[in-house]
């Protein structure tokens, strides 16, 4: 929830700047009324979540394409301050739980667009793998990048690949969470300044 509210911040700060205009005021209100309406659902879906089981009872049909749509917006302050390129691609439809599947675009995302000293260049892509039955998403950056033989670490709750960020070290632990949650892997490949790729496999909708 801290993009949202700190969407919120931020054009309160504008509408500061701006309470002479109108036309300002207006459309700084609506993104104010968005990123409200933004939390109090996600603030339901998290105790929704904290009432179920990983039961596959619970599991409903999820549009990658709009879960990953309400991210981008979540993060839009953060895009814009770092100038950032998000190159999209068509995701799948799989079966899961929303939240989890929000959460895991964020943390991936985030990640993108903090560890980079410069304009991050994003692109998340999906392919169909016949032979295993299986989607394959990728998350692919241009920011700085780690020594690829620490990879099997990157996933290790409270484990960080480096001191210079802000960060718990929990968010790539939720993110392999979630994907074995829906029957699915999480790989990372990473050059130290050359980028880092995230690969998700996950079964399509069931």
């Amino acid at each position: 929830m801290q993009e949202p509210v700190r969407k919120i911040q931020t054009y309160i700060g504008l509408i500061k700047k701006n309470i002479d205009n109108q036309e300002n005021l207006i459309r700084y209100l609506d993104k104010i009324d968005d990123s409200s309406e933004r939390i109090v659902n996600l603030i339901k879906d998290v105790l929704d979540f904290s009432r179920l089981s990983f039961s596959q009872d619970n599991f409903v049909a999820v549009d990658l394409n709009t879960t990953l749509k309400e991210v981008l917006d979540d993060f839009e302050i953060t895009i814009r301050e770092k100038d950032a390129t998000i190159i999209l691609g068509a995701l799948p439809d799989v079966t899961g739980i929303p939240i989890q599947f929000h959460q895991l675009f964020s943390n991936l995302l985030s990640n993108a667009l903090k560890f980079n000293d410069g304009n991050p260049q994003i692109r998340i892509a999906s392919n169909y793998l016949p032979e295993d039955g299986c989607y394959k998403i990728t998350i692919e950056d241009n920011g700085i990048g780690f020594d690829t033989q620490y990879a099997h670490q990157a996933f290790q709750p409270f484990k960080r690949l480096t001191s210079d960020y802000p960060g718990t070290g929990i968010g790539l632990a939720l993110c392999k969470r979630i994907a074995e949650n829906h029957n699915g892997t999480i790989e990372v490949e990473s050059k130290i300044g050359e980028g880092t790729i995230f690969s998700l496999l996950l079964p399509g909708l069931q």
